[in-house]
């Protein structure tokens, strides 16, 4: 408690009683004394506030400047990014939370950046295509009037909107065409109008489109390819419509059909249009309850005319035929150029076989009177197939033309101008032909050809001026005609391996003959063997191993022979006659032109034909063939030789028209060589003996 002792002094003092004694203890110790710790306590305090609040009060300002400034550099750069300037950013110092408000601030400062970035990118994209556009629509109008395909626009009522001046030009109309209906100017192939309503049928077809017809005011109606698209708009669909005149195209497309489906030098279908009538007419019998036939018709020896009076000719010749069969069949059946000289007649309900036979005679009649070409009278003939098929039968298209083909053949092999119908059996001869022909090869490499000689003779004194080298078979015992088997190596190609086999034979077997004597070995050519490029070469071959010269052989050759191939045959005869060869024209007298061919060919006689020499004897007895034969030979100076003396009264009647050189039955039938060689003079044949050392 606070207390004053005795000497007047502020003391601080503390009694307590003792227990048990009257008397009590009193502490006490100067309040000076004892407040003097508090006293500089509290003044160290109250300084030491003092300072805090001096310390304070300096924090305070410094730390109000060290926000400051940042808040303020933060409060600038936000102001400045708000008045557009993007390129200001707040300073960022230290980590704290005002150097993140200025990252924040300038990370949105450079979002804002990008974003101005992308939104000027965009506008200038924007104002790119927008020129690019105002460019297009300048380019889609120049084209929309410059175009040459017709362009409208046309509304869903059909009308026209707008039109380029090229549909007022391609449709005949004068422009504009604005307000016209669709079915004014545009009509289907069948003539019914194109209306409004078929607007959307032609917008689904998309750039297929359809072809219709322009009806224009002239007449001069034309057909157009027609696109549509649809284009919906706010104010309704409208139709944009693309037209262009496709009359040129259709009209070549046709012309390319036709010359697909006909051929151009007649104007006949070809044979792939045959084959699909053939082919519809076999499939149709079932309903038609009538038959079909085909007939195949062949010009004959037309080979002959085309190469003697030029493929020009041949083509005009192809040209009437086919006019004189077009006439001759009628409507009631196609007419059909099979190919080269081949025509095929097809009728699709034939009653009967009668029917055919009788269309058959109608076109070899129709062909018979001579065709005038080049101011020259040109003889024609057919062989024809015929073929018909029942109703129910078994046929088809190839099976019809095969047989046809095989009865034409048929027909040509009987010696033409006739038609031939097709039996079952003929099946059999080409099976037959076929054997043969395998035979003929396999003949060839077994050397199973011999050599018969028939002699020329000299009528002046019965000497054997020669002999003619003629081809004999024996296959398996049966003797085959050279008319069998020679034909037929022709045609196969097997005669050129044949022909030189056959020529060394009779060279090697009448070699010695033909050096003791002045005699020549007469051998036959064939058109194939004298197409070869190297016959004359091989032909001196073969006489150098026979030991023989060109001077003692004759090349006999067909005027056939020398027309299928002119240019070639006439070098390769040419080079033979050169070289030493006579030349000798086979059956002369049965070709086109043939008094051209003994002027202008490298001849050196003529051989007449068997079928003239005939006529010199019997009661319809006529020499004047031979006779102007052997007077245009005499004046040309070329020998005359008469193939096929049968009969004395030929002979005599040969003899006593200025002929001298002849073979035949009646002076010498063919033989082997040995009865060649001991042969003597025929007394009938001449007075005069041979001289000596002469066979």
């Amino acid at each position: 408690d606070d207390a004053v002792d005795y000497r007047d002094e502020s003391v601080l003092a503390v009694t307590r009683q003792v227990d048990g004694a009257a008397w009590a203890l009193v502490v006490k110790i100067d309040r000076d004394e004892a407040l003097a710790s508090v006293t500089a306590s509290t003044r160290a305090l109250l300084a030491a506030l003092a300072a805090a609040i001096l310390v304070a009060a300096v924090g305070a300002v410094l730390f109000s400047r060290w926000v400051r400034r940042p808040v303020r550099a933060v409060t600038a750069a936000s102001a400045a990014v708000a008045r557009g300037d993007l390129s200001r950013r707040a300073p960022v110092r230290g980590r704290d939370e005002l150097a993140d408000l200025a990252v924040s601030v300038n990370t949105m400062t450079d979002h804002l950046v990008n974003a101005a970035g992308a939104e000027a990118e965009r506008s200038a994209e924007l104002t790119l295509l927008n020129q690019r556009l105002a460019e297009r629509e300048q380019r889609l109008a120049a084209i929309f009037e410059a175009a040459e395909e017709a362009i409208l626009n046309i509304d869903a009522g059909g009308r026209v909107i707008d039109a380029n001046p090229a549909a007022a030009t391609l449709l005949g109309r004068r422009a504009p065409l604005t307000g016209l209906a669709v079915d004014e100017f545009l009509c289907h192939g069948d003539r019914r109008p194109f209306s409004a309503g078929d607007l959307p049928a032609l917008a689904e077809r998309g750039s297929r489109g359809v072809d219709l017809v322009a009806e224009r005011p002239d007449a001069s109606d034309g057909v157009l390819h027609v696109i549509g698209s649809r284009i919906e708009a706010s104010s309704g669909a409208t139709y944009t419509v693309l037209m262009r005149d496709v009359s040129e195209r259709l009209a070549y497309e046709h012309l390319l059909t036709r010359q697909a489906t006909h051929d151009v030098l007649t104007g006949l279908p070809n044979r792939a249009e045959l084959t699909v009538a053939l082919r519809g007419a076999v499939a149709g019998r079932g309903s038609a309850h009538r038959g079909v036939a085909a007939l195949f018709a062949d010009i004959d020896r037309f080979k002959v005319v085309n190469d003697s009076l030029g493929h020009g000719v041949g083509d005009q010749l192809l040209a009437s035929v086919a006019d004189r069969l077009r006439e001759a069949v009628g409507e009631d059946a196609l007419v059909a150029r099979f190919g080269g000289d081949e025509f095929v007649v097809l009728v699709e309900e034939c009653p009967d076989p009668a029917a055919a036979t009788a269309l058959a005679e109608r076109m070899l009649v129709a062909v018979r009177p001579p065709f005038s070409l080049l101011g020259q009278d040109v003889p024609v003939s057919l062989s024809i197939g015929v073929v018909h098929v029942e109703p129910g039968q078994a046929a088809s298209a190839d099976g019809l033309l095969a047989n046809a083909d095989l009865a034409m053949y048929q027909a040509k092999q009987a010696g033409g101008d006739r038609h031939v119908v097709f039996r079952d059996d003929m099946r059999r001869w080409i099976e037959s032909r076929h054997r043969l022909e395998v035979a003929i090869r396999h003949a060839c490499d077994e050397r199973e050809f011999e050599m018969a000689y028939q002699p020329v003779i000299d009528l002046r004194d019965g000497r054997v001026i020669g002999a003619e080298a003629l081809a004999r078979w024996d296959h398996r015992g049966q003797s085959i005609a050279p008319g069998q088997f020679i034909p037929l190596a022709e045609e196969t190609g097997v005669i050129v391996t044949l022909g030189r086999s056959l020529i060394e034979h009779a060279l090697a077997e009448t070699a010695r003959w033909l050096d003791d004597t002045d005699a020549r070995l007469s051998v036959n050519v064939s058109a194939r063997e004298l197409m070869e490029p190297d016959f004359a070469e091989w032909m001196a071959g073969a006489l150098v191993r026979a030991g023989l010269g060109f001077d003692r052989v004759a090349i006999e050759v067909t005027e056939t022979a020398f027309v299928r191939d002119l240019g070639t045959s006439t070098r390769t005869v040419a080079a033979l006659r050169e070289a030493g060869a006579t030349i000798s024209l086979d059956d002369f007298g049965t070709g086109y032109s043939s008094l051209t061919y003994l002027r202008e060919f490298p001849i050196d006689e003529v051989k007449v034909d068997r079928s003239f020499v005939r006529e010199l004897d019997g009661p319809d007895a006529d020499d004047s063939i031979v006779s102007m034969v052997l007077n245009l030979a005499r004046s040309l100076g070329v020998e005359v030789v008469a193939e096929g003396i049968e009969t004395e009264g030929q002979l005599d009647a040969f003899r006593s028209l200025g002929g001298h050189l002849a073979q035949g039955f009646l002076l010498g039938r063919p033989d082997r060589f040995d009865a060649l060689r001991d042969r003597r003079p025929s007394p009938s044949a001449g007075s005069a003996a041979p001289p000596a050392g002469r066979v």
